[in-house]
């Protein structure tokens, strides 16, 4: 067979679309028989079928009515419950492995209200884990602390009266 055979170019070019496909994607991940909680104050709906497919939820129906995509890694979620995913309004990150524990108890998303560590920090954080590098919630960074002309936490913006206290705001914002 010769390299300038179009069925050979063809072969050669399906099986690099077939593996280059199945390196970008996993199987769907299905949760079936599980109770969605909706926090609506609606009553619990029971026996559910979830489909994740990448970071989407797309499908949610009565367990055996749901379409289940082929190869899909399916869980049996019989006794166990969904919610939305929770926010901790009020944090201060302490280190990367706490970002974890956060996902890991169904918080999606935080409010860091102030952080002892350098300025960026918990900016460079929320970049590596937009990017998935860094497991966590997402994170809504308040910044520095602002506070009087003796502030008391290290890290804090010093202001001593209301002019300096608008402009940290406004340099705290543009952050």
């Amino acid at each position: 067979m010769k390299w300038g055979n179009p069925f050979f170019a063809w072969c050669i070019a399906v099986m690099l679309v077939g593996t280059l496909a199945a390196e970008d994607s996993k199987p769907a991940l299905v949760l079936e028989g599980v109770t969605i909680i909706d926090v609506t104050g609606s009553p619990s709906q029971s026996n559910r079928t979830i489909v994740i497919e990448g970071d989407r939820i797309t499908a949610i129906g009565q367990t055996g009515r749901v379409r289940v995509p082929e190869n899909a890694r399916r869980v049996d979620a019989r006794g166990k419950y969904v919610i939305p995913g929770l926010w901790d309004m009020h944090v201060h990150a302490a280190t990367p492995s706490y970002l974890k524990l956060f996902v890991a108890n169904g918080v999606t998303g935080v409010r860091d209200m102030h952080s002892f560590f350098p300025e960026g920090t918990i900016l460079s954080w929320r970049k590596q884990i937009s990017q998935g590098k860094l497991l966590g919630p997402r994170i809504v960074a308040a910044g520095a602390l602002i506070d009087g002309p003796k502030p008391f936490w290290p890290g804090s913006v010093s202001v001593a009266n209301a002019e300096e206290g608008r402009r940290a705001v406004h340099s705290l914002k543009k952050r």
